[in-house]
């Protein structure tokens, strides 16, 4: 997205010029509030968004590290110990935000999947190609494969090409609002829960409440049963909908 704003098909080659782009991304907050783990409520911060009731009295306060907000549906604290990273750092909250709002399935009532997934019961496996180099080819590859097909993206899945919501948490959510695709930039990156981090005692904790309805729209996410043209997301030819990877494995 910040690639695409800048006109650029290439990467930047300093920390300042990426700096600035992301910057670009939230025009609205050029102090760089919408990139922070923690901020005033009335604002965004990273993958949280905006309290539209100004006020965290009435949000659960049941997530005090980054592992309870694992996506992972777990009933019973045997197997797989929750709440273990008690001495949890800063990247290891921003780890849990990007696979809890970008990954998450449908585990009840008031806790919704994401769009990029065919339905809340199914996953979100991602699929990609490592030339020799790495990672970093790998990344390197990926955004030049992106780039150039974001005209085809907004043609065949009906995304604005420019103007379009890219980064779901800067504005204000309710809980009830939804948004329509035809809304969104084709790389949009969604969230699916409503929750902030705050600091209690001199640690970061999560506060979190339900919502009544996902961020995309129900209805048009389900017609697209995962298939929103998502650059690592693996697509059935005959059934058109997004790969779900079973419990028998990827085979």
């Amino acid at each position: 997205m910040a690639l695409h704003r800048a006109e650029r098909n290439e990467p930047f080659a300093d920390e300042r010029t990426w700096h600035e782009a992301l910057l670009s991304l939230t025009p609205e907050h050029p102090d760089g509030t919408a990139w922070c783990m923690i901020a005033p409520l009335d604002r965004p911060a990273f993958m949280q968004a905006p309290v539209s009731e100004g006020s965290l009295d009435d949000w659960a306060n049941d997530r005090p590290t980054p592992d309870s907000l694992d996506i992972l549906v777990t009933s019973k604290n045997h197997d797989l110990k929750r709440e273990r990273q008690s001495n949890a750092q800063v990247d290891d909250w921003i780890f849990a935000l990007v696979s809890l709002q970008t990954a998450a399935p449908y585990p009840g009532s008031g806790n919704y999947g994401v769009s990029r997934m065919n339905g809340g019961s199914s996953s979100r496996p991602g699929l990609g190609v490592e030339p020799t180099g790495g990672p970093g080819q790998r990344w390197l590859r990926d955004l030049r494969i992106g780039l150039e097909e974001r005209p085809f993206l907004v043609e065949t899945h009906g995304y604005r090409d420019t103007g379009g919501t890219g980064l779901l948490w800067l504005s204000p959510w309710d809980g009830k609002s939804a948004l329509g695709f035809a809304a969104l930039d084709p790389f949009y990156i969604e969230i699916s829960r409503r929750l902030r981090l705050v600091e209690e005692q001199g640690r970061i904790v999560a506060r979190r409440t339900s919502s009544a309805g996902p961020r995309i729209l129900k209805a048009e996410a389900n017609s697209r049963k995962g298939n929103t043209g998502d650059l690592w997301t693996p697509v059935e030819r005959k059934s058109g909908k997004s790969l779900g990877v079973s419990a028998i494995g990827f085979h």
